[in-house]
């Protein structure tokens, strides 16, 4: 399978197809094709199939001649990634990887910046008020000429949507009915999490505007709230009636959400699967934007409806299911890459086609939750296939209608990816099947004909890319036989793209919209009718450890052990500059105007100051180490000219310091405080013999070593940061960044070590000298000064460094003034 996910070379300049077969004479038009086709930038990869750059594919079918031509989409993804070299936002499995430019400082301080979203519009392909845009699940939408391919303008909903609900994103999958509305869910969060409805109409024709928004006359039908917590969805179900809303047990966590750039998460680690929760269905009135009607059944996951219509007494919705979420980690490119085409789908569940019958409340609304009605094998739903996914329909013919037949893609056979074309008879209980070896079909798109009476009548569509030597074609099908009718084999390079197509075509009356589903599939050429198996649901293979070898269960053990460490050093930075924040005013003024009956609160400037030594040494000499072993670009250490032997020593010493230091906390607060009275030991025979004893005196030279080397391997870290940046720009006429970051690196280890040495000479002293109250004031004073050089630290690279200057003044203007997003070309 790794022949498949390769990074694809665009094909600017349009190529003429090798036609087979005869494609009909009234087909002509462009089918539009959007999915990911870059997984590598620079060094950097990303995680999952969902997040590679977007790719957008023309199939160009004119009197019987097919050309293709593909080109990325200019996103401001694919812009700054292509400027940086590197990966330029995170993604749904890839989270934002730290930036090689900055020191480990101003890695720091970006954490408390919230993460941007990123524009990489690689789903679906969608029309509305006349125009072509690329969409997916974040809150952009990119317009793109549908000839050329070049991308135009670029709309954000959540700075552009009008009135003052701001929404969040909006599914990649809209519908449209037949007065020309286009209908979507969009997500917002302003007074707590809200589902909305929102209707945009037809924009009247005048020739004057040339480029609408997109939002241009959008209302917002209905608003609802969440039963428990947002969840993850991609598309939803109209009627003529009614909308319905599936809502999963796939839910976002808000807190890691907030915290995923300081944690290092993507946004698919943000979410969990609640088992506890059932799945709910939410019926809303189109006319009132009302919910009528609230239903809970067995919890599933789903990507996709494929269609609901009303009889007298119910609406009817078919989905492609799944009992879990697990399904997500099937798409990550290391398990897609490193199995085989047969083995890569095994251990995960295939997707089920069920329905569900959900009773037309007789009231004008309902707000309790009612369960649904069971078959007659008793479960809520009905399995009509097993094993179909990226489902499609005759839209025109059926949406919101009863309908016979879908269309979709899904495994060979039973452990294989999807690679074969699959059309169901929902009613005659069959199936008309295509598949060939080493052929991967796309989300098939069903094309009518003119003037078809029948469902069926027309043409199917798919994009196939083809491995081991096989060449890539698009394939056209008999709508009714399912027989190939033609292909157009192309010779350069085709990407397997993810998500949904959209057609236009030149002879009909109402071109075809968003409506069209998404594509992750892959085809066959067999030709067969196979009875659907209904009765009983093939078993689902548990996901197991690849191996319980010793081996595998010392790397599981060292990935746990990195896994904790990584999360150690983010809070711990964390605590260290919350603390130095919080608390630094309060120890200044206690420390200073302390009295014998207040001297309890100094094991508070204590803590502050042993987390400050802990994240420090953290962050500089353990992370140094692990990216001499991982041989990571992205973590390598700041000094390009420390050695191997030399972070081993440091990270020794570091770690000797850290367990002496346990074993001094663990004997302070075993014996040095008494019932009854407030302040240590150490501090009361200070004020009253105003002399040490043994242990204080041992106590007082460690912390005072500690310290020493905290300031001094500090400073020297950022000293060899300017000499290194200074050796670097001789002769050479740097950029200013890079010359105002030399100043900065040089500046900050003055400002740190001047910060911290008058605490490390009281403390010294402190362990030969007398200790009168002026002494006590003198070192308040001074560790007071001390923790807040490492408050002031991150404050002064934010204020020095052009880059973060530059971006804080950018959210200035997005906050102070509305302006309207500027375009792709602009921004270049």
């Amino acid at each position: 399978m790794e022949e498949l996910y390769q990074t694809v070379r665009e094909q600017i300049k349009p190529v003429e197809a090798e036609i087979r077969g005869v494609i009909p004479p009234w087909l002509n038009g462009s089918l539009l094709r959007n999915g990911p086709a870059m997984y590598e930038v620079g060094p950097e990869a990303y995680k999952h199939w969902f997040d590679g750059l977007g790719m957008i594919q023309n199939f160009k079918v004119e009197n019987g001649k097919v050309t293709y031509c593909s080109r990325y989409l200019r996103s401001q993804a694919f812009v700054r990634a292509e400027a940086r070299r590197g990966i330029a936002y995170a993604e749904f499995g890839t989270p934002l990887p730290p930036d090689p430019c900055k020191n480990i400082f101003a890695r720091f301080f970006s954490y408390f910046v919230p993460p941007e979203r990123t524009d990489n519009c690689s789903i679906n392909v969608v029309t509305m008020n006349g125009q072509t845009y690329a969409s997916s699940d974040s809150p952009f939408l990119i317009g793109f000429d549908p000839s050329s391919l070049q991308a135009l303008s670029e709309y954000n909903i959540r700075s552009d949507f009008p009135g003052p609900v701001r929404m969040f994103s909006m599914t990649p999958h809209p519908h449209e009915d037949e007065e020309g509305n286009v209908y979507n869910v969009a997500v917002s969060l302003k007074n707590g999490t809200r589902y909305n409805i929102t209707q945009i109409p037809p924009r009247p024709s005048t020739p004057a505007d040339t480029a609408p928004h997109p939002l241009q006359g959008v209302n917002v039908l209905s608003t609802f709230t969440p039963k428990n917590r947002l969840c993850y969805y991609h598309s939803f179900a109209m009627t003529p009636n009614y909308f319905v809303f599936i809502e999963n047990p796939f839910v976002v966590n808000v807190w890691a959400l907030l915290t995923m750039k300081m944690r290092g998460r993507s946004f698919h680690e943000c979410m969990k699967w609640d088992n506890k929760q059932p799945s709910r269905f939410y019926v809303i009135d189109r006319k009132t934007g009302k919910v009528v009607a609230q239903y809970k059944t067995e919890n599933f996951f789903s990507f996709h409806h494929v269609n609901a219509f009303e009889t007298e007494t119910d609406i009817i919705m078919d989905v492609c299911c799944y009992p879990d979420a697990r399904i997500v980690y099937q798409y990550y490119l290391h398990h897609l890459r490193s199995k085989g085409e047969h083995e890569v789908s095994k251990g995960f569940p295939d997707p089920a086609l069920r329905r569900y019958r959900l009773p037309i409340p007789k009231t004008a609304s309902s707000s309790s939750w009612q369960r649904l009605p069971s078959y007659s094998d008793g479960r809520d739903y009905k399995v009509l296939y097993y094993g179909v996914e990226l489902p499609q329909i005759n839209y025109r013919f059926a949406n919101g209608k009863p309908y016979r037949f879908m269309y979709g893609v899904g495994p060979h056979q039973r452990g294989d990816f999807l690679n074969q074309l699959i059309k169901v008879d929902v009613l005659g209980k069959e199936a008309k099947t295509w598949h060939e070896r080493h052929c991967f079909p796309s989300e098939p798109v069903f094309v009518p004909a003119p003037g078809a009476e029948t469902e069926d009548e027309g043409v199917i569509i798919s994009s196939v890319v083809g491995v081991r030597g096989k060449k890539s074609f698009l394939l056209i099908l008999d709508g009714r036989t399912f027989r190939e009718v033609a292909r157009a084999t192309v010779t350069c390079p085709m990407a397997h793209s993810l998500h949904a197509f959209d057609i236009i075509l030149e002879k009909l009356k109402k071109p075809d919209t968003d409506h069209l589903l998404t594509s992750c599939c892959f085809p066959k050429v067999t030709q067969s009718t196979e009875s659907i198996q209904s009765d009983e649901e093939p078993p689902i293979v548990e996901i197991t450890s690849a191996s319980s070898s010793p081996r595998r269960r010392r790397i599981l053990i060292l990935c746990s052990i990195r896994k904790a460490f990584y999360f150690l050093i983010t809070n711990l930075a964390i605590a260290d500059l919350l603390i130095s924040l919080l608390f630094t005013p309060m120890l200044f003024i206690y420390r200073v105007y302390a009295k014998a009956e207040l001297i309890a609160y100094t094991p508070i400037c204590e803590i502050s100051l042993f987390l400050s030594m802990f994240s420090i040494s953290l962050m500089y000499f353990v992370f140094p180490l692990l990216a001499y072993h991982r041989k990571d670009v992205m973590l390598r250490p700041q000094n390009p000219r420390l050695s191997l032997v030399q972070a081993r020593l440091i990270v020794s010493i570091f770690w000797i310091l850290c367990i002496v230091s346990a074993v001094f906390m663990v004997l302070m607060a075993r014996n040095e405080f008494t019932s009854g009275d407030p302040s240590p030991k150490l501090y009361r025979c200070l004020l009253i013999n105003q002399r040490l004893d043994t242990y204080a005196k041992v106590f007082l030279g460690y912390s005072a070593t500690l310290y020493g080397l905290s300031i001094a391997f500090t400073a020297m870290i950022y000293l060899q940061i300017f000499c290194t940046l200074r050796t670097h720009l001789e002769g050479v006429n740097g950029s200013a960044d890079e010359r105002h970051t030399t100043k900065l690196c040089f500046w900050i280890a003055i400002v740190y070590t001047a910060f911290w040495t008058p605490f490390l000479l009281v403390q010294l002293a402190g362990i030969f000298g007398t200790y009168t109250e002026l002494y006590f004031n003198l070192h308040g004073c001074s560790s007071a000064i001390g923790v807040l050089g490492s408050a002031v630290n991150p404050l002064l690279y934010a204020v020095m460094n052009p880059y973060y200057k530059t971006r804080m003044c950018d959210l200035f203007k997005r906050l102070t003034c509305r302006e309207t997003a500027p375009t792709v070309t602009e921004e270049i």
